[in-house]
């Protein structure tokens, strides 16, 4: 809090925090390094299988749940209440 309201009284703050921020950036930012770095998270991200997230029960719940525990037991599943 009291950073943002030096930021906000000071314009020559500002200023000089700008010309180092720019500075910094250009000093330390290639391109090849963010292009090396988006090759390397795109192969790690296409090699690995998508977690399928939790649901809370009450939201699986497809309505059939009670009519196949209650048919199983017999053999006697009919094909609307099978689940792939």
């Amino acid at each position: 809090l009291i950073a943002m309201r030096a930021l906000a009284r000071d314009p020559d703050l500002r200023r000089r925090l700008g010309v180092a921020a720019r500075a910094w950036w250009a000093d330390h930012f290639r391109m090849e390094h963010a292009v090396e770095d988006y090759e390397r998270v795109m192969t790690i991200t296409a090699t690995r299988t998508a977690a399928r997230p939790a649901v809370p029960p009450h939201l699986d719940n497809d309505g059939g749940r009670r009519a196949r525990n209650i048919l199983s037991p017999f053999g006697l599943l009919p094909d609307f209440l099978r689940r792939e």
